[in-house]
């Protein structure tokens, strides 16, 4: 007997628009054809034929080397990263040297694919613009804007030929390795020639970031779960949900969206309350790795007793309506702005005799407690400090989830990763899961500690920058944390951070808005001038 029943609801957040293919027309993506924020995007498009995913950046580190050397540059390795020095320019030349850095590595996401089959080989990034933004066609993949266009920015100054910036103090161009998945590359940094700091990796424009929070980044697991022979008269269900919209955990879990391991959990309590006598075989959401991207998919195989199982099918109707009902747009708390979360929702649900081999489940005890467990692990928004002038968060996302029931035994693992403008509020949330889970044989691993970057309002550096570009506003930064390494590493260190209109890092619809790029090349241009002639560079 084989049944299958789908449901489908689709909403689509993109109207349809004119593609306007930008890979040989760059010019054109920039007002008043702009020669240096030309030059950017120019190295930009190019940086994107390098597939540079997180632990795979040896080839972008070796274009950038090869670049220095053909430009005469200076250049040290320092932990896998790059650091390139450029002499300074005009009145500015013997002033002291002034950092700029980005990462290097980029969250690789295509629709259709799973990450672990896409390699330098099959990489390939077709970029169109619609509606003023850039994007990948069709939305297909995620497009490296974080932290690519820092990349860019960056070799701006190494391309001696076609930059027309004339005065800027000697630049330390630190490009780092490893940044989305816990800061491995910079936490190998050892020297930094400079003093001051601007960091590239903002994802909006007319904001300087002068603090950030710190993290804690765990994996949990359980690799001895009982398990149980599937009875040969239960019928078994795969659920599978995907079209989420994801997104980046730091800066998009604070807006409430959708998070699909959360969900599987939700999907589970309806399960088991429904019908009781349900067994686990597969569960998994998100990719391992990822533990700074939101998931978007889950896929569930259950098994079922056939009296129960119409249960099942009235459970998945009422999700689906549910879920649209609950994402498909929210009012964003923070900024008053209707945030559309899904893009398209797809909840398949297909149910067959199991196979004639013998199947196994997590045993029914064991997986009741799993999910207790899952239910109580920190999710979204956990806290909020109005201390600061802006409110400040303490907030987790869980970026993966896997069940699975084996003949060699059931295992689990998961993991999350906690932010928080307050390191003792990170030691907390550590202290809760080992008492949750440590005295049930879960293995609790934390896998990165980064405390926050405490931010300076009295900052020399802030103060300059904002006496000069007024239009900007100081913000503390849920993401882009490397200056909060930087600032454990190098006390003395000024920083402030900047960026671009970036939309939806670490999924497929991935966009940027060029005209920021020009923006932020010419406050970057002038701020550089200004910092030469600053007396506090000295400092």
């Amino acid at each position: 007997m084989k049944k299958q029943l789908k449901l489908v609801l689709s909403i689509i957040c993109f109207s349809s628009t004119f593609h306007l293919s930008i890979a040989h027309a760059t010019s054109s993506s920039c007002p008043n054809d702009d020669r240096n924020s030309t030059v950017v995007l120019k190295h930009f498009f190019e940086i994107s034929k390098i597939y540079r995913a997180t632990y795979h950046e040896q080839q972008i580190i070796n274009y950038l080397t090869a670049i220095a050397i053909t430009n005469h540059l200076s250049y040290r390795m320092d932990g896998g990263n790059l650091a390139v020095y450029v002499p300074g320019k005009g009145e500015h030349a013997n002033r002291p040297t002034v950092a700029l850095q980005s990462h290097v590595d980029m969250i690789v996401k295509h629709t259709g694919i799973k990450t672990k089959n896409i390699n330098e080989r099959n990489f390939q990034i077709d970029f169109v613009k619609t509606d003023g933004l850039i994007h990948s066609r069709d939305y297909k993949t995620t497009i490296g804007a974080d932290n690519g266009l820092g990349v860019a920015t960056m070799m701006l100054f190494m391309d001696q030929t076609n930059t027309s910036i004339k005065h800027h103090p000697p630049l330390e161009l630190i490009f780092t390795v490893a940044e989305e998945t816990g800061m491995e590359g910079i936490a190998k940094l050892k020297n930094i020639k400079s003093k001051t700091l601007i960091n590239l990796d903002k994802d909006r424009y007319g904001v300087v970031c002068m603090g950030c929070v710190g993290i804690k980044s765990f994996n949990i697991s359980h690799a001895e779960l009982p398990t149980t022979k599937v009875p040969n008269e239960f019928v078994q269900a795969t659920v599978s949900l995907t079209g989420l919209k994801g997104g980046h955990g730091g800066s998009d879990t604070p807006t409430g969206r959708a998070n699909a391991v959360n969900l599987l959990t939700g999907y589970l309590n309806g399960v088991f309350e429904s019908s009781p006598n349900t067994l686990v075989i597969h569960a998994e959401s998100g990719e391992l790795g990822s533990t700074s991207a939101i998931p978007t998919s889950f896929k569930l195989k259950l098994a079922i007793p056939q009296k129960e199982y119409g249960q099942l099918e009235i459970l998945a109707q009422k999700f689906l309506v549910n879920l649209t009902q609950k994402y498909g747009s929210l009012l964003n708390a923070e900024t008053k702005e209707l945030v559309e979360e899904i893009t398209k929702i797809n909840l398949t649900f297909e149910s067959s005799k199991p196979e004639q081999k013998e199947e196994l489940a997590i045993a029914r005890p064991k997986m009741q407690e799993l999910l207790s467990h899952l239910n109580e692990l920190p999710q979204g928004i956990l806290t909020k400090d109005d201390a600061y002038p802006f409110q400040a968060h303490t907030f987790s996302n869980t970026s993966f989830v896997k069940i699975e029931a084996t003949q060699s035994g059931g295992t689990f693992s998961t993991s999350l990763m906690a932010r928080s403008f307050k390191a003792d509020s990170l030691e907390t949330i550590e202290a809760k899961l080992n008492s949750q889970l440590n005295a049930s044989n879960y293995h609790v691993k934390n896998i990165v500690t980064l405390p926050p970057w405490t931010p300076n309002f009295d900052s020399w550096l802030l103060k300059l920058f904002l006496s000069k570009h007024n239009t900007f506003k100081p913000e503390l930064y849920l993401a882009g944390i490397e200056p909060a390494y930087l600032a454990q590493l190098f006390p003395d260190l000024h920083m402030i951070s900047m960026g671009f209109d970036i939309f939806d890092e670490h999924v497929p619809t991935e966009r940027f808005d060029p005209k920021t790029v020009h923006k932020l090349v010419v406050v970057l241009e002038q701020f550089l001038n200004e910092l030469g002639k600053a007396p506090e560079l000295n400092q």
